[in-house]
């Protein structure tokens, strides 16, 4: 927490139901780990998990997640929407990803947990409720992984306002 400047942590629970770490809630945020988790990862490796559940929070990806998700639903028919809303999706992986790498020197942790979560959800079943909200598609996991393994130079842990008015322009383009 304290690497991210985040006053407070939030709380860190455990439960059977999960199989893959989330972070929940807009106003009191909290992460989840499954039970087994815990006792079966290294050190460094649960680090990662724990930086990039808090980069979420920091950032309020959460806010932006129910945003997203509330325009998908209105715009339903429109698959630029939900195009928009994978890459948004794929942007805020990918910066909380760059808070791990710039905290910890490396991604080689953050990416072997990436590869153990994507080998667990495909063994155990899912909580109905996570596959919603935790957005469990795996087709930029490659990419993510060797992102993390090669340590790319573009690190940026903010999306500059430009691009955020660039964003929100097209959002409302798109909308009328």
């Amino acid at each position: 927490a304290d690497a991210l400047r985040l006053p407070t942590p939030p709380p860190l629970l455990s439960s059977q139901r999960v199989p893959v770490p989330i972070s929940l809630g807009v106003w009191k945020p909290i992460v989840i780990l499954p039970d087994d988790m815990v006792g079966e990862m290294e050190s460094d490796h649960l680090a990662a998990v724990l930086l990039h559940a808090m980069a979420h929070i920091v950032r309020r990806d959460h806010l932006t997640g129910l945003a997203q998700r509330l325009v998908v639903v209105l715009f339903w028919w429109n698959p630029l929407v939900r195009r928009w809303s994978e890459q948004i999706s794929d942007l805020r992986e990918e910066i909380c990803d760059n808070h791990v790498l710039l905290v910890q020197g490396g991604g080689q942790q953050l990416a072997q947990v990436l590869i153990d979560m994507a080998d667990r959800t495909a063994v155990s079943p899912r909580l109905p409720g996570i596959v919603g909200i935790h957005g469990a598609e795996l087709h930029g996991l490659g990419r993510r992984i060797t992102r993390l393994i090669h340590k790319e130079p573009d690190m940026a842990t903010r999306v500059n306002r430009m691009y955020s008015a660039v964003v929100f322009l097209c959002g409302l383009a798109l909308l009328v």
